[in-house]
């Protein structure tokens, strides 16, 4: 008689910075997952019951946040959201980007989960095949859960805030406080879309640090032919270069396929800011010079030019945390080739010599795995992406404050 073998679920073990994460995502419906914490971080095992919580409450998030909108659309003069017909429009653009990528990430929830888990255990493999330990560093890792449990406070004190300042003004107003609470599912797709940044922000930083180790191993090798001058090497280092070739090679198959399982989601996300900081530019220009401002009381022109302010400085912020991570990882890849480059250039050795023969190979390994994260190949992942949002969010607010 065949023995059926049990399906087990992909699991693995991730630092605390991602447990707390993943924990607080599998609260919003977008990590189908199960955790078990131990004393070096978190068991992060895949289920699939939970997928059905994440599909259930996101479709609640989203008809509740469609509810309101109708709500508000029958009557647009009952709303403290849309006092005039421009940000009429643009609040059902916001509403709709925001819904549609909450709708967007919990669908591909279950296929991220599992590949996020896939790469954490591929680069813990290559971590541990260099001979160094698959784990985060302690201070590095705690600095990391700090940056993340502060990013979560401050995300959900600014969307707290924004929330009960518009309830306020509808109890002051004596309009429809039943609609401004409704909005609250939009608040909530507004945390996932954040949540689904943070995990491409963290998966990222995972996968760099891995890249790093290469760079770091590959300095080191060539610091001792440096400085001892060695005009012979042995077979150790060129084993070393292999391997680090290998590793190399495996980073950016993991880079390519996150690029890969990212790339609409992040296009999505881009766009989604692109618009927040056009919008919010244009709602604190507006409050200040008193376009739209007829019929705010004491409290409203006090308090909305400061929370688009907080706003715009969110929307930056979080620009800056998609890009970062791409960007150094773009600056890690050019590095290698700069080391491997020089390594050559430098190495006092025959060209039958195994360690002139590995850098070779490992040389040509480089011209062929050209990595960056492009999505969709539309654009590249790196500083000069944000000199251009900006350039074209200037000329889209001329367009529309000439309007």
């Amino acid at each position: 008689m065949f023995k059926i073998k049990k399906w087990l679920p992909p699991e693995c073990v991730v630092p605390k910075s991602m447990g707390i994460f993943l924990w607080m995502s599998r609260a919003f419906g977008i990590a189908p997952v199960r955790l078990t914490v131990k004393p070096d971080g978190y068991v992060v095992r895949f289920s699939k019951s939970i997928c059905l919580y994440g599909y259930a409450i996101i479709f609640t998030f989203s008809l509740i946040t469609m509810l309101a909108l109708g709500f508000d659309l029958a009557i647009p003069l009952g709303t403290t959201r849309t006092p005039s017909e421009t940000r009429r429009v643009m609040w059902v653009i916001d509403l709709a980007v925001v819904t549609i990528i909450a709708i967007v990430g919990g669908y591909q929830a279950p296929a991220h989960m599992k590949r996020l888990i896939d790469f954490v255990s591929r680069v813990q493999q290559i971590t541990s095949d260099l001979n160094a330990s698959s784990k985060c560093p302690k201070s590095s890792d705690d600095r990391m859960y700090c940056c993340v449990v502060f990013a979560l406070i401050f995300l959900f004190t600014i969307l707290f805030g924004d929330l009960l300042s518009y309830i306020y003004i509808a109890i002051e107003k004596e309009e429809r406080v039943w609609v401004a609470v409704m909005y609250s599912g939009y608040y909530c797709s507004n945390v996932i879309t954040r949540l689904i940044k943070v995990q491409f922000m963290l998966t990222a930083t995972y996968v760099l640090s891995a890249l790093r180790l290469i760079n770091s191993k590959l300095k080191n090798l060539q610091k001792k032919y440096d400085q001892y001058h060695v005009t012979s090497a042995g077979e150790s280092d060129a084993q070393t270069i292999r391997h680090l070739s290998l590793s190399y090679g495996a980073v950016c198959k993991i880079i390519k396929e996150i690029d890969k399982s990212y790339g609409t989601v992040l296009l999505l996300l881009l766009g989604m800011m692109f618009l927040h900081l056009i919008v919010t530019l244009y709602y604190i220009i507006n409050d200040i010079i008193g376009i739209d401002s007829t019929g705010y009381d004491k409290f409203e022109t006090f308090t909305k030019p400061i929370l688009q302010a907080i706003w715009c400085a969110f929307h930056t912020w979080n620009l800056f945390m998609i890009i970062e991570p791409s960007h150094k990882t773009h600056e890690e890849v050019e590095r290698t080739k700069e080391l491997i480059s020089q390594f050559m250039c430098t190495l006092r050795l025959q060209m039958s010599d195994p360690l002139q023969m590995e850098l070779e190979v490992f040389g040509k390994r480089l011209l062929l795995d050209c990595v960056a994260y492009s999505p969709h190949q539309v654009l590249t992942l790196t500083r000069g992406l944000v000199v251009t949002i900006f350039g074209s969010m200037t000329t889209y607010l001329v367009v529309i404050i000439g309007l």
